[in-house]
């Protein structure tokens, strides 16, 4: 909980913590949950509900209920667009990455390639808004927060310390 209250006011937020019996509540002020969001889940903590972290994105008009209904859920994704209609990356089945979506807009994506390997995993989230272009939905993705193992292994550094090397005998 003080971890916690900690993390946030290092980021510039200012946590008003709250103690309700056997309940431990942080309150933020609500112009800075995302921002707070952010860096909780940066941390490796999860925070929920989606809805009321981030609202729906703002689009230049409503999505019918019934389009939104069609862009909402879980499915894998057999094939990636850059721009829309131009495929570059294509997955087979089973293989592509697991997309959810929440009506908020909201998205998860993970991608699991070999499972039991760290290598070719990659996991991102973030936040879409939905255009109609020709007639068509179309989802841009805005991406918040991503991960993606190395692809060869832990990065060595080599470090040497040159005790008294700087100017008037400062270590540097």
């Amino acid at each position: 909980f003080a971890a916690v209250c900690h993390q946030l006011s290092e980021a510039g937020i200012a946590p008003w913590p709250l103690v309700a019996g056997d309940e431990e509540l942080i309150l933020v002020d609500r112009k800075r949950l995302p921002t707070a969001a952010l860096e909780l889940v940066k941390a490796g903590h999860a925070v929920g509900p989606p809805g009321r972290i981030a609202p729906p994105p703002k689009g230049e008009e409503d999505l019918p209920a019934a389009d939104a209904e069609k862009l909402c859920g879980v499915w894998r994704l057999v094939d990636r667009q850059k721009p829309a209609g131009s495929v570059v990356e294509k997955f087979g089945k089973g293989e592509g990455p697991i997309r959810i979506q929440a009506p908020n807009g909201v998205y998860v994506e993970v991608s699991v390639r070999s499972p039991g390997q760290v290598v070719g995993q990659r996991s991102v989230c973030g936040s879409l808004r939905i255009e109609r272009e020709d007639g068509e939905l179309i989802s841009v993705r805005h991406k918040v927060l991503g991960f993606e193992p190395p692809s060869v292994g832990a990065r060595k550094s080599r470090v040497a310390l040159d005790a008294g090397g700087g100017e008037g005998g400062e270590d540097v």
